[in-house]
């Protein structure tokens, strides 16, 4: 497992370099802008996009052929793609949060609970991509599965546009900031269920 999550760094930092910097930039351009969370979503979704990034190259280079001769499981495949999903969401979660509480402590309103529901927010847009995505993808594969890609970017597109361009400080209102823990816990507990129906269709495609 640790060469698997090895070999998917080094993809990362060879073929991921602009997610990464986006990333930083969107989040270097919250800081210093009028309040508005639609740019520490982006980090997000790129977050959840990156492993489907290395899932192309792994199909390009026929590597699910080559890890057929390896001492691991399709279960362990499997599982090592959620790892990368799930240490690469927190990191960009953990730099997102920093910039949230630095906004907000240089405010002098750091107020728990607002902070806590734009934590859960982010972290529910960070893992929903994958969670939906991935057991399409080890079902049938990234060619098949990339119209279904192009459809969740533009509609984690359009939510963040409605729901965070227009309304900016819509996720300290109450009604708003319990929701959205909500729909991230449910998030949260779907992406374990993902995770299981994944090994269930991968151990039983055709390679």
């Amino acid at each position: 497992m640790k060469g698997l999550i090895l070999k998917d760094f080094y993809l990362t930092i060879r073929y991921c370099k602009a997610i990464m910097l986006l990333d930083l930039v969107f989040i270097a351009i919250y800081l210093f802008q009028k309040e508005n969370l639609f740019f520490l979503f982006y980090p997000c979704v790129f977050a959840g996009l990156l492993p489907i990034t290395l899932l192309s190259c792994d199909e390009r280079e026929k590597w699910d052929s080559y890890a057929g001769t390896l001492p691991c499981t399709r279960a362990q495949l499997v599982s090592e793609k959620y790892l990368i999903s799930l240490f690469g969401g927190l990191i960009v979660l953990l730099l997102c949060g920093a910039a949230q509480a630095f906004r907000m402590i240089s405010k002098g309103a750091f107020l728990p609970m607002e902070y806590l529901g734009v934590i859960m927010t982010l972290a529910g847009i960070s893992f929903v991509v994958p969670t939906v995505l991935y057991p399409f993808i080890f079902r049938f594969g990234t060619t098949k599965g990339r119209v279904l890609y192009y459809i969740l970017i533009a509609l984690a597109c359009a939510f963040g546009s409605v729901f965070f361009g227009d309304h900016p400080g819509i996720a300290a209102e109450t009604g708003y900031r319990n929701l959205t823990m909500i729909i991230a816990g449910a998030v949260i507990i779907l992406y374990g269920m993902s995770w299981l129906l994944s090994i269930r269709f991968y151990q039983k495609r055709d390679l």
